[in-house]
């Protein structure tokens, strides 16, 4: 997905507030000249690709962060990604069957479960538990 520089730019900021430098410190670790960061994320100047790079790596990111399309969310998802490649193909069912039943409660961040998503969560938990029982003796 493509960003506009305006985006890029939030980005970049958020990343260096993140990783705890200033705009100043940020420029001297990348060698860029000392008001480099501030020029940059006040849109007076963009980065050349060498030097995004390097801030990258002076922020402990990467493009690929940068450019994720859920830009918050990202550690998260990586998280996610990396245990599902290490993940029991079998296994993998489940978790889809688990994942299916969370996202059908339409639970909202901190509210109570009202008593139709309780019975449904059961429901599903059941379902989950005779589908493992039944891969369990095809073991």
């Amino acid at each position: 997905m493509e960003r506009t520089e305006e985006e890029i730019r939030e980005r970049l900021k958020v990343l260096r507030k993140r990783s705890g430098l200033s705009a100043r410190k940020a420029s001297v670790a990348i060698g860029c000249g000392e008001g480099y960061v501030s020029k940059i994320e006040r849109e007076d100047h963009f980065p050349s690709m060498a030097c995004l790079q390097a801030m990258l790596e002076a922020y402990n990111s990467s493009l690929e962060e940068l450019y994720y399309e859920n830009f918050e969310t990202y550690n998260l998802d990586k998280q996610i990604f990396d245990l599902l490649k290490i993940i029991n193909p079998n296994r993998k069912t489940r978790l889809i069957t688990l994942l299916t039943i969370m996202k059908s409660i339409d639970m909202e961040s901190d509210s109570v479960l009202n008593l139709e998503a309780t019975k449904n969560l059961n429901k599903g938990l059941k379902k989950l538990n005779a589908e493992i029982s039944k891969q369990n003796k095809e073991y």
